[in-house]
């Protein structure tokens, strides 16, 4: 991946955001092993299982750091991104950069599908691969791309704010955008799309790099970290607690939703990823090429774990995930620790290939093309 597609800054590439960069894609692996494994079982075909309560209740609190994953990111590409300076040409760079990436992995591991003949090919297949972005093959990445092309005119509107109206625009946001969600009908929800969502969570991170909170280091470092753990207690709770009231109502509903505090649109995922930001941006990590280099891998890993044909080969028929549900929750917890690293490291080592492989064939055209 080229790392400004998420907003970093190559002469300022800060360790302790690239950990946290890595940490946010560990988390939404967690979260892919669960909803597109363990749980993608057809709860309305079966009879109400109540006696996967524990497995159900285990596969939720790790599956509920999916959504931070996601918000941080989006927090990160703020917080580097306000502060740049993004012309016609930077932003035609950066998105054709970004949008052959996703491009080539949607056609490659589609490819890759058809000649192992693990998939039957069809023409509305082919026209949604060759158009990723265009029919939400990567949900995250589409609404990454729109984004992508308002960030110029936002951090224009942003940097003529001061901070008091900065604030103000935040707050309007945070509540209409993640709070009223949380507790209104899913009407309200259908109304506030990803792209509102990541502009909130961009947003959120310009403020942090433009205004830093006015606290000592260390007294902002502990109270990201208070946000953090008191919103994660809470999440965990409310899915502890609508489990153990399904169990005792014996309710299909409450069992239906027992996730629903973990949804995209909660402020409580919000408040996780924000706590987590404001206290990871002052861990002190040393300058690690390591770490920088595995952080550039992360949308790459992202985009080959999450495609649809490779989701469900990996989670469904190669490790057979949904049948974990009626085991001991205890495996879930194993598989999880195990499966989730190897998939971020193959993935990751996929990725750097790649970015190697495409900068040898760049720099062989570049050479050819001045040559002519």
């Amino acid at each position: 991946m080229d790392n400004n597609h998420l907003g970093q800054v190559k002469s300022k590439r800060q360790s302790n955001i690239e950990l946290l960069r890595i940490i946010a894609m560990v988390l939404i692996i967690f979260h892919h092993f669960i909803v597109h494994g363990v749980l993608n079982y057809d709860l309305p075909a079966m009879t109400l299982p109540f006696r996967y309560i524990p497995s159900n209740m285990v596969s939720q609190l790790i599956a509920s750091g999916g959504k931070v994953g996601v918000d941080l990111f989006v927090i990160i590409t703020g917080y580097f991104l306000v502060t740049t300076t993004l012309d016609s040409g930077k932003m035609k760079r950066r998105l054709k950069s970004l949008l052959g990436q996703i491009w080539f992995y949607s056609i490659t591991i589609f490819i890759f599908n058809c000649v192992t003949h693990i998939i039957q090919p069809n023409a509305g297949m082919i026209v949604k691969v060759f158009l990723p972005v265009c029919y939400g093959t990567y949900w995250f990445a589409t609404a990454y791309v729109i984004l992508y092309l308002f960030v110029p005119y936002i951090n224009k509107c942003l940097m003529q704010l001061s901070q008091k109206e900065h604030l103000h625009l935040l707050m309007i946001m945070i509540c209409v955008i993640s709070l009223l969600p949380t507790f209104l009908p899913s009407s309200f929800k259908l109304c506030v799309n990803s792209v509102s969502q990541f502009i909130l969570y961009y947003v959120t991170g310009a403020y942090l790099r433009r205004f830093p909170l006015e606290w000592h280091q260390w007294r902002e470092s502990w109270i990201g970290f208070g946000i953090f753990t008191l919103s994660t207690l809470a999440m965990w709770g409310s899915v502890i607690i609508l489990n153990l009231l399904a169990l005792l109502r014996h309710s299909r509903f409450i069992y239906s939703n027992t996730f629903y505090f973990s949804s995209s649109q909660s402020f409580i995922i919000y408040a996780m990823a924000a706590g987590l930001f404001i206290w990871g941006k002052h861990w002190r990590v040393p300058s690690s090429r390591f770490i920088n280099t595995v952080a550039g891998t992360v949308f790459g890993v992202y985009l080959i774990h999450d495609n649809p044909f490779s989701e469900e080969i990996l989670w469904q028929h190669w490790l057979n995930l949904p049948s974990l549900i009626r085991g001991d929750w205890r495996h879930i917890i194993i598989g999880a620790l195990i499966v989730c690293p190897l998939v971020f490291i193959v993935c990751s080592l996929i990725e750097y290939l790649r970015q190697i492989i495409f900068k040898i064939i760049s720099k062989w055209w570049h050479t050819t093309a001045n040559h002519k």
